[in-house]
C-alpha cells in the first residue's frame, strides 16, 4: 500500500492550482491525521468513489496547513485519471477581543451607552486590521446599563416562575440586541467589516450549561474575511426556561470550541472601564496566576452600577479556566492612553493585567 504524506506548516486552503496525476493512482475516500499531525492518503485500486473534502468552512489543522482534493475526472476496468486542487491561504492570528460594558456603557444610568468612546474603540479596530492585515479578529461587547437593568428588574436568574419573568426575557434580549447593533454601527462607520451574531440563535441551554453552540456562523463569517461581533444574551434553556450567559462565557465556550477543532487563539484580550484588575486602593495587579488569585480576590474591587454577571471577579475566574488551557488573557483600558487598544491588538507591550497559568 502507499502512502502519500503531505506537511507544511506555512498556508491554510483556498485554491490557486490544478495538475493532473497519472491514470491508475487511486486514492482513498476516507482521510486520517495521525499522531504526528500528518495527512495521509492511501492508495486503494479500482476504485471509483471521491475523496472528501479534507477542511470545514476554510478552516483546517494550522499543522496541516496544505492540503488535497482528488476527484475522478474518468474511470474505467484498466485505471482512472484524478485531478488533484492545492488549496492555500495565509494562517491568520486569532485574537478574542471583549469591549466591556463598564466602558461603553454608563452603569449608573439606564440605557445609556458611550458613544464617543464606542466610536474611539472603532477607530483603533480599525487602525489594527489596517497594519495587520493577518489579524483575525472575533468581537464580543458587554451589556452595561442595557441588559443588565431588564435583568435586574425582573430578577431573571434561576428559572422561569411567572408571566412578568417571560416578558422579561423579551426586553432582556432586545436591550442586548440594542448595544450590539450600536457597537456594530460604529465599527461599520469605521470602515470595519462587522458583522452581528446573535447567541440566543446559535445557542442550545440545559440545566444552565451550553449543550449546543452552532458556531457555522462564526466560521462562515471568518472564512469571508468579516469581524464578528456577539454580545451576552439569554437564551432558551431545555430546563429552566432561561439562561443568561455573559460575554466572557461566550467568549469562553468559543475559544475551547476552536481548540477542539484545533483553531489557534492567540491571545484574549478584556477591554474595560479600568486599566487592568485592581487592588482595594487602586493599584495596578499586573499579573495573576492560579497560585496567587486566591491572595489577591479578597483586595477586589466590587461591582458599580448594573450588573448581573458579577463584574471583575466573574472576568477572572472564566480567564482562570482558560489558564489552565495555556491560554493567556489581557485586560486593559484601551481608551486610557492613545493607541491603547491598537498597540494591544498588534501585540506591543500595553499597561494592563495579564491572567495566565
Amino acid at each position: 500500500m502507499t502512502v502519500l504524506w503531505i506537511r507544511n506548516p506555512a498556508v491554510l486552503p483556498t485554491i490557486i492550482d490544478t495538475e493532473e496525476l497519472s491514470g491508475g493512482q487511486f486514492f482513498p475516500v476516507s482521510e486520517l491525521l495521525n499522531p504526528e499531525n500528518q495527512l495521509s492518503f492511501r492508495r486503494f485500486p479500482n476504485t471509483g468513489e471521491m475523496i472528501k473534502i479534507l477542511w470545514q468552512n476554510g478552516y483546517f489543522d494550522p499543522k496541516i496547513t496544505r492540503s488535497v482534493k482528488i476527484s475522478l475526472n474518468k474511470a474505467n476496468s484498466k485505471g482512472a485519471r484524478w485531478t488533484r486542487q492545492e488549496r492555500y491561504q495565509p494562517m491568520k492570528k486569532i485574537t478574542l477581543l471583549k469591549l466591556g460594558g463598564s466602558l461603553i456603557t454608563d452603569k449608573t444610568k439606564p440605557f445609556t451607552a458611550r458613544l464617543d468612546i464606542i466610536r474611539n474603540l472603532a477607530g483603533q479596530i480599525k487602525e489594527a486590521l489596517t497594519e495587520e492585515p493577518d489579524l483575525q479578529l472575533i468581537l464580543g461587547n458587554g451589556s452595561g446599563s442595557f441588559a443588565h437593568v431588564p435583568a435586574t428588574e425582573y430578577r431573571m436568574s434561576g428559572k422561569i416562575q411567572n408571566k412578568k419573568q417571560k416578558m422579561g426575557f423579551c426586553l432582556v434580549q432586545n436591550a442586548a440586541a440594542r448595544l450590539n447593533q450600536m457597537v456594530v454601527s460604529a465599527l461599520l462607520a469605521a470602515g470595519v467589516r462587522a458583522v452581528s451574531l446573535q447567541p440566543s440563535a446559535m445557542i442550545d441551554s440545559q440545566a444552565g450549561a451550553i449543550a449546543r453552540f452552532n458556531l457555522d456562523p462564526l466560521l462562515s463569517a471568518m472564512k469571508m474575511n468579516l469581524v464578528p461581533v456577539f454580545y451576552g444574551d439569554i437564551v432558551f434553556d431545555s430546563e429552566l426556561g432561561f439562561k443568561i450567559y455573559s460575554t466572557e462565557q461566550l467568549l469562553s465556550a468559543v475559544v475551547l470550541a476552536f481548540k477542539k477543532k484545533r483553531l489557534p487563539v492567540e491571545r484574549i484580550i478584556h477591554n474595560g472601564i479600568t486599566k487592568g484588575v485592581l487592588d482595594q486602593d487602586g493599584g495596578l495587579i499586573s499579573h495573576i496566576t492560579r497560585s496567587t488569585y486566591g491572595k489577591i480576590k479578597p483586595l477586589l474591587n466590587g461591582v458599580t452600577g448594573y450588573d448581573i454577571t458579577g463584574g471583575m471577579s466573574h472576568k477572572i475566574e472564566e480567564s482562570m479556566k482558560l489558564a489552565e488551557k495555556n491560554i493567556s488573557t489581557l485586560i486593559i483600558n484601551g481608551t486610557s492612553s492613545p493607541d491603547l487598544l491598537k498597540n494591544a491588538l498588534l501585540g506591543k507591550p500595553v499597561e494592563g493585567t495579564v491572567i495566565s497559568y
